[in-house]
């Protein structure tokens, strides 16, 4: 499907969807810590860098 869309409306829901597949599986995990300002920076960083980096 990537292949044959243009823009970043397929990537954003592709991200989307994979955070809210995982998201309930951290939180179970770790719970608050995951609401850390230190922990929340660190995974907005890697979002970005993962839908942006090859």
């Amino acid at each position: 499907m990537g292949a044959r869309s243009t823009g970043g409306g397929p990537l954003a829901l592709a991200v989307a969807r994979a955070a809210v597949l995982t998201v309930p599986l951290g939180v179970v995990d770790q719970g608050a810590e995951l609401l850390a300002p230190q922990m929340l920076l660190t995974g907005a960083v890697v979002a970005v860098l993962s839908a942006v980096l090859p």
